[in-house]
């Protein structure tokens, strides 16, 4: 495979002293639309073809993303660069064996028993690196040792969510030795279309804060945040007083399922699915290879009212739209804000979005009582799940149906 030739006027120019860089940690920031993704897939790709005997492995913090993220692209790529007939693809481990020998090893870190088999791994690429704890880190660093070919790095992909972020500290305040850092926008992606560019240039109009992140590439200074974080908890209680799930349906935002466990008046959040193209008949399929009771209680977006007729159709009968009115979000969110809520690591989507789920700003910067319409795809979901279920719109409903009967 060594003499494959690539054209560079392929990639962007941006990205051309990353790809010359043999340090030991490569840092990619930066905002959306920047191509960090495609340049750390392009780079395993390249590494690959140039020797044999490479073993470089691709991690996210939850297996169960990988399908549609890292391994989705990779293969993308290698169609893109005219090799994937010279690939083996395994399915089932997410691995892709080359002609030469060389092997990518995608994998979640939530998958401990397979992260300590793994040995003689070259470099490794961490995607959506502020999803990892410090420790996670640590563990990675430590497997990428002994003699392997050529040399030897780690490269983080990730947005600056947060100048909070233990990633802020640990490679822009104090970096390491063999640390070499690359930020990017949107406009050092030449291959990017007008549309999407448009959409990350209206963000100034949105959120001054996601306008720095996604726009600029900066590292956000979150102001006007609606959730105090909620505590993690990666071991949750067995066994519920109750349980329901919120849905927002979306085709090209993403379609948000979220179960809620309730114990003793406190609730325990497990993201089920976070992914956009999704039809009604894909939810449904979905959903019952997760195994949701037909008998769940789901609270839904009103809006798609023939997608909730669809879930009934299917079996899924206490499916319904989550009662709305005026001012039932911020009540709705004011609601969550007096409750003890816990997630857990694996919800990186959820989590994401309540790291920067924040409130709207007027023109002149003063807050409004409502919340920024982006990236609140599973904020919404989790809203109708727990307002839904037990706040005041279960409350009217009780009290509507005694004066109803007369009592």
């Amino acid at each position: 495979m060594a003499n494959i030739e690539i054209d560079l006027d392929l990639l962007n120019i941006s990205y051309l002293p990353a790809l010359r860089s043999m340090s030991r940690h490569l840092v990619n920031v930066g905002g959306a639309g920047s191509g960090k993704s495609y340049f750390c897939a392009d780079k395993c790709i390249f590494r690959m073809m140039e020797s044999p005997g490479h073993r470089i492995t691709v991690f996210r913090k939850v297996a169960r993303t990988i399908k549609r993220s890292v391994w989705q692209l990779l293969r993308d790529r290698l169609t893109f660069w005219g090799i994937a007939h010279m690939c083996e693809f395994n399915k089932t481990d997410f691995t892709i064996r080359f002609i030469n020998g060389s092997e990518i090893w995608c994998i979640g870190l939530d998958d401990q028993e397979k992260l300590k088999s793994i040995t003689g791994m070259s470099s490794a690429w961490i995607e959506e690196a502020t999803e990892f704890t410090p420790d996670d880190l640590i563990q990675i660093n430590l497997r990428l040792r002994g003699d392997t070919p050529g040399y030897k790095q780690i490269m983080y992909s990730f947005n600056p969510i947060s100048v909070m972020h233990h990633l802020k500290a640990k490679f822009f305040d104090n970096p390491p030795d063999e640390c070499e850092t690359y930020r990017t926008t949107y406009n050092d992606n030449r291959f990017i279309d007008d549309e999407y560019k448009r959409e990350i240039e209206e963000l100034s109009k949105t959120s001054k804060n996601l306008h720095t992140v996604y726009a600029l590439g900066l590292w956000g200074v979150l102001e006007g945040l609606i959730y105090d974080p909620f505590p993690y908890l990666d071991t949750y209680p067995e066994i519920f007083d109750s349980e329901c799930y919120g849905l927002d349906f979306g085709f090209n935002h993403p379609m948000a399922l979220i179960h809620v466990g309730e114990l003793d008046g406190e609730f325990y959040l497990s993201e089920q699915i976070y992914r956009s193209g999704m039809t009604g008949a894909d939810l449904i399929r979905e959903m019952e290879l997760l195994n949701i009771p037909k008998s769940a209680n789901i609270q839904c977006d009103e809006a798609k009212p023939d997608t909730i007729e669809e879930l009934n159709r299917a079996g899924y009968y206490n499916a319904k739209a989550c009662p709305k009115g005026k001012g039932s979000v911020a009540a709705g969110i004011d609601f969550l804000q007096s409750s003890t809520i816990y997630t857990q690591h694996s919800n990186v989507n959820l989590n994401r979005e309540m790291q920067s789920y924040e409130w709207r700003s007027d023109r002149s910067g003063n807050p409004m009582d409502e919340p920024v319409k982006l990236n609140d795809d599973a904020m919404d979901a989790l809203r109708y799940a727990i307002w839904g279920t037990f706040g005041k719109p279960k409350m009217k409903l009780e009290r509507l149906d005694r004066a109803t009967m007369g009592i």
